[in-house]
């Protein structure tokens, strides 16, 4: 019955609304199937824990459905900025919508099983006050091994039967390392090795859809760590595209400023690391900002002037992401770029160099920044 509600459900609607909704159902379900069987064992004899001691289920299980609404509205509006902001061949959004079904399945078999747990608990507990709990005198040796020998017959049983009608799913994990750049080496400055370099990983997870050993890929996902010396800097996790050809890695990527002392990649001590962060050094001091954490920041002549050029380079990502920051520091630069993208007037060169962001999107994100403004 759970499953058919489910199914129901998951045809009428989108799968952050089933992950929602498929927790509920199938605890709901199973609260019901626990309370026809206690009746029905204990002879009608069953009762419901005193109010006292069901507030800390209801509590626990209030929790765990505020928590789910949470996430599942977290995961839907991330959904909603990657549709809005990305075209359907972007590989970010391509990226995105293959790897987020798994995370899901994973999700919901986490708050499921929670949700479970307390449930049974109740029960349980609901059942021991009642007496309806025998002691173990009552239970000879003889029945113990007859039910123990029942339940592995009927799991035998059920196992035949789901072989023929659907295999079984087993996953395959194989972390592999990619690639590791060179070594980005900078001359040391007062004792202060400027050098950045990343090592990347890709881990692909796969489920085996028959006994031929067919695979079909449920999660892809890329980890880039990026490090000065033998210092671990910051280390990002993003999702890939299940196509390997795709070529969609990470890479550090020389920024050319005032600041920039060389732009050899081997020498650069201004980088970018795709649209995941800055990392530069200003004098000895090392910078490692996430892009989403740049408005944020206080002003920093190199920081200014990296966005300045990336803007300039027409990388919209950077505008979206720096524009907070440069209306404070640097309002005489941004202003003409805010402007002229609200009006939805772009160039064929920054059209060609964002090719996978809807420029409608960029037009939005300009209006809202000169009507906050």
């Amino acid at each position: 019955m759970a499953d058919v509600a489910n199914y129901i459900i998951y045809y009428f609607f989108n799968d952050y609304v089933f992950t929602f909704a498929a927790c509920i159902i199938e605890v709901v379900f199973l609260f019901f199937t626990f309370w026809l069987i206690s009746d029905f064992i204990s002879d009608g004899k069953f009762r419901f824990c005193p109010i006292k001691g069901t507030i800390p289920f209801f509590i626990a299980t209030f929790v765990i459905v505020v928590l789910l609404a949470i996430y599942c509205t977290f995961q839907y509006n991330g959904f909603a900025y990657i549709v809005e902001k990305y075209t359907v061949v972007a590989n970010v959004r391509v990226a995105y919508t293959e790897n987020i079904g798994f995370i899901l399945e994973v999700s919901r078999l986490i708050f499921i099983c929670a949700l479970n747990i307390i449930c049974f608990l109740y029960f349980y507990f609901s059942v021991e006050k009642c007496g309806l709990i025998k002691s173990k005198s009552n239970v000879g040796f003889a029945k113990i091994i007859t039910r123990l020998w029942a339940v592995l017959f009927l799991t035998g049983i059920l196992y035949v039967v789901k072989y023929i009608a659907y295999p079984i799913d087993l996953y395959e994990i194989i972390p592999s390392k990619l690639t590791s750049s060179s070594d980005t080496t900078y001359a040391s400055v007062n004792g202060t090795v400027k050098d950045f370099r990343t090592d990347t990983c890709v881990t692909p997870l796969s489920r085996f859809s028959s006994y031929e050993h067919d695979e079909k890929r449920v999660l892809n996902l890329g980890s880039v760590t990026v490090k000065n010396g033998k210092d671990r800097i910051k280390t990002f996790t993003y999702f890939m595209p299940f196509d390997e050809d795709s070529n969609y890695y990470c890479e550090l990527v020389p920024v050319e400023t005032e600041y920039t002392e060389s732009t050899d990649y081997l020498e650069c001590n201004v980088q970018r690391l795709e649209n995941f962060g800055l990392f530069f050094f200003d004098g000895d001091q090392r910078y490692a900002i996430k892009t989403e954490n740049i408005k944020s920041q206080s002003e920093n002549k190199v920081l200014t002037a990296m966005l300045e050029t990336l803007i300039s380079d027409g990388e919209w990502n950077y505008f979206e992401y720096g524009c907070d920051y440069l209306e404070k520091y640097d309002s005489d630069f941004i202003k003409p770029y805010i402007e002229r993208y609200a009006n939805g007037n772009f160039t064929e060169d920054e059209i060609n160099e964002n090719r996978e962001i809807n420029t409608e999107y960029m037009t939005n994100f300009a209006q809202k920044m000169l009507e906050i403004k």
